[in-house]
């Protein structure tokens, strides 16, 4: 996830899970403060696991009520929110460590200042440095500078921790190259996740009966347009986007069978006539049919690889950097606590 993803991250609950113990009958309190990981002379406790998803067994509770722990798959689903919160409490606290020791722990005296340090870095890590691409991008996630560096400024009151930990990161992430030799390898080794199989982008109107499917089909064949139609008539959420369905192989499994059986048969811009599934009836209308596979040339997709093999590089380097933190801190956890805490 890049820097600005993780800061608009912080502004909602962050998805965490966390493990109990004990073998008899707990008050509250003595849960929350069960003991789930140490870190060096540092612990994590439940009540630091229940903050972090906060939102999540809120979200819980208005599913499966307020005795949702009396629920399987809730209490299954909270389990695994507890472990992976665990994990990254862990993680959290080895880099505000590691942060303390390098001096990249954010000033709070100072805030405009180091508020001004995380757009900057924002700016280098995701907009190139360029002022306009910035701008452009915070608008896109609903924010201006000002409003952007008012939630900084909350943001880093309330986890001081978390941008400390980012920071470290970013300093392991800010000298990592991608050679055109790389792009070139990994291209080669996975060609494959850059190759077409055969299909089409495919188009829909669903209706619920099939004499409408064929009233549609037939005004369509004499000249009134797919997107207009699916627009008026369609009763999925593609029908504000003229039907399109997007780009599906015919081997695909995530569309019905009896839906791509009728697909395959289309030529280029062929509509069908009415195809019958278990969600009702379909036209369905078919473009850029491409009946072999065809591999999508390096030139093409460079930008994309490059965008890929830097990301696994980044997440190699950091994940390098907890394990080497973990034996030096002392890392312990204990995940069998969990389901006898949880709240």
């Amino acid at each position: 996830m890049n820097r600005l993803k993780k800061i608009m991250a912080m502004s909602v609950a962050v998805i965490f899970t966390l493990s109990l113990s004990g073998c008899i009958v707990k008050t509250k309190e003595a849960k929350e403060n069960t003991v789930l990981a140490k870190v060096g002379d540092n612990k994590i406790l439940v009540s630091d696991v229940n903050k972090a998803l906060k939102s999540n067994i809120a979200t819980l509770k208005q599913q499966y009520g307020n005795d949702y722990l009396e629920n399987e798959d809730a209490k299954s689903q909270l389990q695994q929110y507890y472990e992976s919160a665990v994990d990254q409490l862990v993680e959290q606290k080895l880099l505000y460590l590691e942060a303390k020791k390098k001096k990249l722990v954010p000033d709070l005296n100072n805030i405009d200042a180091e508020v001004q340090k995380e757009m900057d870095m924002t700016k280098e890590e995701n907009f190139n440095n360029n002022d306009k691409q910035f701008e452009t991008g915070l608008k896109n996630y609903g924010y201006t500078l000002k409003s952007y560096k008012a939630l900084l400024k909350k943001e880093m009151k309330k986890s001081v921790e978390s941008f400390a930990a980012n920071r470290v990161v970013y300093e392991l992430d800010k000298n990592i190259t991608v050679t055109d030799d790389e792009i070139k390898q990994y291209y080669t080794t996975n060609v494959s996740k850059y190759t077409n199989k055969p299909g089409a982008t495919l188009y829909h109107i669903l209706v619920k009966t099939k004499k409408q499917a064929q009233e549609i089909k037939d005004r369509i064949d004499k000249g009134e347009k797919f997107a207009d139609l699916a627009k008026k008539y369609g009763t999925d959420g593609t029908k504000d986007k003229g039907g399109e369905l997007g780009y599906y192989a015919y081997d695909t499994t995530e569309l019905d069978s009896d839906f791509m059986a009728a697909a395959k048969k289309l030529k280029e811009g062929e509509v069908s006539g009415p195809v019958h599934t278990q969600f009702g009836w379909h036209i369905i209308k078919a473009t850029g049919v491409n009946k072999k596979s065809k591999v999508k040339k390096l030139s093409d997709v460079k930008e994309e690889v490059k965008s890929t093999v830097l990301s696994n590089k980044k997440t190699e380097a950091k994940n390098n950097e907890i394990t080497k933190l973990k034996k030096q801190y002392k890392v312990k956890t204990y995940k069998n606590r969990i389901s006898k805490n949880m709240i």
